[in-house]
């Protein structure tokens, strides 16, 4: 495999995958345990398809690659006489780019429920405010009429939806978790219905589900109203604090205690955050545990960066030569930093 690969080497359907500098983009990259936290699909022509705040769009290579720390290339294994199927079908997505929204928070909110994170002080706060700041975004995204595509999804849906049957010679294998021996005690029961693959047995998710249903309290917390959301300030500074934690660097201030119902309660609101609009309406608790069968249910979907990093259905170029991009686009604007570019 040589050092790096020239942009105009790319081909069409090349996955690359983008690593990013906010906090976002690395407690993203935490979470999924890998070194990168955005996805695109190359179109061919100088072009890439990537699911952005903004919808599916389309855009040349070097709009695409600025503020990026590093780009990896990776090419379908399987030899195909074309890679057509997959740049039509994304092509077909960015034609219907009105339909869809993407908010690297939703990606976040998902991680964060389905993987087996490293517990610190400040994890259930920052998993809490993750929540209630997601559950925000996902209503205003549905409440417009848009669904939620995250980058690596697409990416995926490209690949998977190339051709009409359902496993064909692009279809990407994606397993982001072996099923292993299931865990003992209370959690067996909730981990035996996880049957997703990106799902862990010991994930936010798994607890939520071995819970139960909602209490008389969590119910009271619905009632009242969705928790008002974090500032993206809050956010980033219990990310960062998160990090440091997890890197064992000890914090001096106070860590709040947030309370089972509460962090169910949170994960509730995220779940009913995400159910269309037109359902009927049902009466609580029995809502609350639709909207969590329903989110056990969608986890999987969402494909992360991740997935697309370890499937063996795919196998790494080499990274993007970045020098011939502008210092400029290189060191990336401040909005992009926040944003978790």
């Amino acid at each position: 495999m040589s050092e790096t690969v020239a942009v105009g080497a790319l081909r069409p359907g090349d996955v690359l995958l983008y690593q990013g500098t906010g906090w976002l983009a690395r407690l993203i990259r935490f979470f999924d345990g890998t070194d990168f936290n955005h996805a695109g699909l190359c179109l061919g022509d100088g072009s890439v398809a990537e699911a952005l705040a903004q919808g599916v769009i389309r855009q040349g290579v070097e709009p695409s690659i600025a503020g990026r720390v590093k780009v990896l290339v990776r090419r379908l294994k399987q030899d195909v006489p074309s890679l057509d199927p997959v740049v039509g079908r994304g092509l077909q997505v960015v034609d219907e780019g009105h339909r869809y929204a993407y908010e690297q928070l939703l990606l976040l909110a998902f991680l964060g429920l389905t993987r087996k994170l490293k517990a610190t002080p400040i994890l259930r706060t920052l998993l809490r405010k993750t929540l209630d700041r997601a559950a925000a975004v996902a209503s205003g995204i549905i409440g417009a009429g848009k669904e939620p595509m995250i980058c690596s999804e697409f990416v995926y849906r490209c690949y998977d939806e190339a051709l009409p049957e359902a496993a064909d010679v692009y279809s990407l294998e994606v397993n982001a978790f072996p099923r292993g021996a299931p865990p003992a005690g209370r959690r067996a029961a909730a981990a035996a219905t996880v049957r997703g693959k990106g799902v862990h047995p010991d994930s936010l998710l798994a607890w939520r589900l071995a819970a139960g249903p909602a209490s008389p309290r969590q119910r009271g917390l619905r009632a009242a109203g969705p928790p008002t959301p974090p500032s993206e300030d809050e956010l980033a500074e219990l990310a960062e604090r998160y990090l440091a934690e997890a890197r064992g660097e000890g914090f001096r201030a106070r860590t709040p205690r947030v309370a089972d119902a509460d962090l169910a309660a949170s994960i509730d609101s995220f779940a009913l955050s995400l159910q269309p609009k037109g359902r009927g309406r049902l009466p609580e608790p029995l809502a609350r545990e639709v909207a969590v069968r329903d989110l056990l249910a969608t986890a999987p979907d969402f494909v992360t960066p991740g997935d697309l990093l370890h499937t063996e259905s795919l196998f790494s170029v080499a990274e993007l030569d970045l020098s011939g991009a502008s210092p400029r686009r290189r060191g990336g604007a401040r909005r992009s930093r926040r944003a978790g570019r």
